[in-house]
């Protein structure tokens, strides 16, 4: 007999077990190689809302993403918000390789990158 088939009903040991299932996807996160994991430079200028035909100052944010299918990187729309100048840096690396936003979905938060210089992807793993 299966040792949580009498508990299976129960919402606290479903709850455990969700969470244990959490803790273990999460773990699977810390497998991903260095080299896919970039960190992402972003110059940017937000719209005044007070004087609306004008932006506000520039200011320089960082944040981080990973390389995925396609030669592509997937970050946080966030971090490109109200982008002007893009550029992004692998793991250890001072050299920044410019980058063009393709999409920005705010309402879930992600936005997706291409770089331009496709020697970038010359020393990531696969």
């Amino acid at each position: 007999k299966n040792l949580f088939s009498r508990h299976s009903a129960s919402p606290a040991w479903r709850g455990t077990l969700q969470f244990y299932n959490q803790r273990r996807w999460c773990s699977t996160l810390h497998t991903l190689p260095l080299s896919q994991v970039v960190k992402i430079h972003c110059t940017r200028s937000s719209p005044d809302r007070m004087q609306q035909w004008q932006n506000k100052s520039q200011r320089h944010s960082t944040g981080s993403g990973f390389v995925i299918s396609d030669q592509r990187i997937l970050t946080n729309a966030h971090v490109v918000a109200d982008y002007s100048f893009v550029t992004v840096t692998k793991h250890n690396s001072g050299v920044h390789f410019p980058a063009k936003v393709t999409a920005v979905g705010h309402e879930c938060d992600i936005a997706m990158l291409e770089i331009e210089d496709k020697s970038f992807f010359d020393s990531i793993e696969k």
